[in-house]
């Protein structure tokens, strides 16, 4: 198993770097803001690299979606349910909906597939939903399924629990994290995945920053 373990101190880094990078995540505050609809939801997924949704087949790719959402939008969490307060059971539940949507088609010749469901499954429900790329679930050695999704949530869980541990000896709540963070808009989950995607997908390791300050910071001593 690949444990996810995250510090504070490495949320600090990565969460400001994702900010720099994302224009202060201004894609996603937007999204956030606005009416969130199937076509919102479309549109952002092409914005964040999903090259299966073309403009050309955006209303297949909408269909697809609302029909979906028609047959499953019922056994989808609430909105406001967070990953770390989910049963485990509950969690593995949802391996049949990700196939389910992993197969629903963009174009003639494309689908949604493993990370298009995972980012779609985020937008509908942020605090649940975890997304993933290609390179993470690689580096997690989890197939790119239902159940190899079902177990990334697990591994998030886990993180986020331990995680919750690191927050209490700084008297920190986990869930008031984004707001520390002056990331207000992101869900614990969110905060996770761009860790993982600053890690993992874009290769820089946030320990390496932590380790150079107090090197530094010794030398200095």
């Amino acid at each position: 198993m690949n444990e996810i373990l995250i510090t504070v101190e490495e949320l600090r880094i990565t969460s400001y770097l994702f900010r720099q990078e994302s224009n202060d995540d201004s894609e996603y505050k937007a999204f956030c803001e606005g009416e969130r609809s199937v076509n919102d939801i479309i549109a952002l997924l092409r914005k964040w690299g999903c090259r299966q949704f073309t403009k050309d087949d955006n209303k297949r790719a909408v269909q697809s979606l609302n029909g979906w959402l028609h047959q499953n939008e019922i056994l989808l969490p609430k909105e406001n349910m967070n990953l770390v307060d989910t049963s485990n059971k509950r969690i593995l539940s949802f391996s049949d909906l990700f196939d389910s949507l992993m197969e629903c088609h963009t174009s003639r010749s494309k689908r949604f597939g493993p990370v298009g469901a995972a980012k779609t499954l985020f937008f509908l429900r942020s605090r649940m939903f975890p997304a993933w790329d290609g390179y993470i679930n690689e580096e997690q050695g989890l197939s790119p399924n239902g159940e190899g999704y079902c177990q990334f949530l697990l591994r998030v869980k886990d993180a986020l629990t331990k995680l919750e541990k690191n927050c209490s000896i700084r008297n920190i709540a986990l869930k008031k994290l984004p707001q520390l963070l002056g990331r207000k808009h992101a869900s614990l989950v969110k905060l996770i995945d761009e860790y993982l995607y600053l890690k993992v997908t874009r290769g820089f390791d946030p320990r390496e920053i932590l380790k150079i300050a107090k090197n530094k910071k010794f030398n200095n001593g």
